[in-house]
């Protein structure tokens, strides 16, 4: 029953993702898009108690094996995703993700470039 209900949980939450990312124009405001969500979720919504990956991570890290390993799933696809959106900035040289020029925070740049060049 618990992972039936994260389940529904990040169902909602990556319908939330999924519409904010369609109006973004470029990465920086795909970036911001991401990051939008996150904010709503403090004020609940579109689900109430916060994130559901987190609340997993810090309540249910020993508990619940199998609850974990679909928090860990969800958290690398979140992550995925935000790299794709990084890194599609980079390869359409928009300066806002530019760690040299732009706005983008230099350590998820280096970060993402890390993994990249398989470090």
């Amino acid at each position: 029953m618990a992972i039936e209900a994260y389940r529904f949980a990040v169902m909602k939450l990556r319908n939330e993702f999924e519409k904010a990312l369609l109006n973004a124009r470029d990465s920086v405001e795909a970036l911001c898009a991401v990051l939008e969500v996150f904010r709503n979720l403090a004020n609940g919504s579109p689900i109430k108690g916060g994130c559901p990956t987190m609340n997993v991570a810090i309540e249910s890290d020993d508990a619940h094996p199998a609850l974990c390993l679909e928090a860990r799933a969800s958290m690398a696809q979140l992550y995925s995703t935000v790299k794709t959106i990084v890194i599609h900035g980079i390869e359409r040289k928009e300066d806002d993700c530019d760690p040299e020029h732009g706005e983008t925070p230099v350590f998820l740049y280096f970060f993402i470039n890390q993994e990249r060049n398989g470090s």
